[in-house]
């Protein structure tokens, strides 16, 4: 860093202080702050005050223009960096915005529209701004987690070489004896594996596989 400052001295080449900034452990980049200590991107408050004001606003309306709708869009588009589950709420938004042609042209505001918007206020309202750093996703091949439920008998798991088994407990053997749901059964071996070595799964998240090659319940 310090020799390219001085590079950029010798050339004359002015620079932006605010925006050069360097080494460290927590920087905004592009509007977003990134916490390598923390492992966390951040959404700074203001802009979800913003994007909430905007909302709130469209919501107190009818109908409103392409642009307008547009406009919000790119916000959220934004925000979708760290508020990921905000995905699922705005592909609609976007078929609504790409139903006119022109800019100026009005959409209907309908209960769709506005389900999608009241959503998105839930998840600025209640959320806390910030979304975790994983490493990358590993195939279910790769993760080797098997787990099995056996009737009365019990249930067991295996993962990485390691394992365990072991027998109903005494209330749970009699649900089982009065036919538990299979479901139920099957989940219970699962949620004691992440009991189990659940640390070992932070920061990871599993990628789909196909039906036939999927290795555990």
């Amino acid at each position: 860093m310090s020799s390219l400052l001085k590079m950029f001295g010798d050339l004359g080449i002015p620079l932006s202080q605010p925006k050069t900034v360097g080494p460290t452990t927590c920087l905004v980049y592009l509007g977003i702050t990134l916490d390598s200590i923390k492992m966390e991107a951040r959404l700074p408050m203001e802009k979800i005050d913003r994007l909430t004001t905007i909302i709130h606003s469209l919501l107190q309306q009818s109908e409103v223009t392409k642009r307008d709708l547009l406009v919000v869009l790119g916000h959220m588009n934004f925000a979708m960096q760290v508020v990921k589950p905000g995905r699922t709420f705005i592909g609609y938004l976007l078929q609504l915005a790409h139903s006119v042609p022109d800019l100026k042209n009005r959409v209907q505001l309908n209960q769709e529209c506005r389900f999608d918007f009241t959503m998105w206020i839930c998840f600025l309202e209640q959320w806390n701004g910030v979304s975790l750093f994983t490493a990358d996703r590993i195939d279910a091949p790769d993760f080797l987690l098997y787990t099995d439920a056996a009737g009365a008998i019990g249930y067991g798991a295996y993962y990485q070489r390691k394992w365990f088994a072991s027998k109903w407990p005494g209330r749970l053997f009699t649900l089982v004896a009065d036919d538990m749901s299979i479901a139920l059964m099957e989940l219970y071996p699962i949620v004691m594996a992440a009991e189990v070595w659940g640390k070992e799964w932070a920061e990871k998240s599993r990628e789909a596989c196909p039906r036939e090659t999927q290795p555990y319940q």
